[in-house]
């Protein structure tokens, strides 16, 4: 048995900057392994014509297992782990927000797949690597997360063409109106940074490197 969730935003709200972590649990037969900090890498294959091809679902680190009479669970968490560690960077600032991104990415050991904006930003004091890149990923109006080869990428939302009809659903519960995000406000310290129009629905984030520019 294995379980996988995934997620961009924690919320009901759509919110920017997020950092979602993806778990993933596993049930197997107890063979008397040790499986602590063991890395898990799962697949899913489907049949294409006569061949199977394997879909990863991610890179995954074992956090916990638990033996039940002769099976083993194991509860495993993505990449996003390996930034819950202390941000002190060696960069020269102001610095450009691919190379800060790349740095963290070296100091955890991951790989980025993104090309960022070619914003210049003062440094980032006091943060964990995660939190350090989560206000990256605001400052990009964009969230943070680790792909299926566990890759962390920084992207926004994308429009898409999808219809959701009658024919494949089974419940569809509907806002009472539309949500329509007319203006962006960011909170830099005391200072307040906002761009839009009042009459509408606004999207409120902390980023203490912002610029009016930005």
């Amino acid at each position: 048995e294995m379980n996988l969730e995934e997620s961009v935003n924690p919320g009901s709200d759509l919110s920017i900057g997020t950092m979602c972590s993806s778990s993933f649990n596993i049930k197997l037969i107890n063979t008397g392994e040790l499986f602590d900090n063991a890395i898990v890498k799962p697949y899913v294959g489907l049949y294409i014509d006569e061949t199977i091809e394997y879909i990863p679902l991610g890179v995954f680190t074992v956090l916990k297992a638990n033996v039940e009479g002769k099976f083993i669970n194991l509860e495993c968490v993505d990449n996003m782990v390996k930034l819950e560690q202390s941000y002190f960077s060696e960069l020269t600032y102001p610095a450009n927000i691919n190379d800060i991104a790349l740095e963290i990415c070296r100091k955890a050991n991951v790989n980025l797949t993104s090309k960022l904006p070619n914003y210049q930003v003062e440094k980032l004091e006091g943060y964990s690597l995660r939190e350090a890149i989560g206000i990256i990923a605001s400052l990009c109006g964009s969230y943070s997360r680790f792909d299926r080869l566990g890759k962390l990428e920084i992207k926004g939302y994308d429009t898409t063409t999808q219809e959701i009809t009658p024919k494949n659903i089974f419940k569809l519960d509907m806002e009472s109106k539309e949500c329509i995000i007319k203006k962006v406000i960011a909170q830099k310290g005391d200072k307040e940074i906002s761009l839009g129009d009042n009459e509408g629905n606004s999207i409120i984030f902390d980023n203490p490197i912002i610029t009016e520019d930005i």
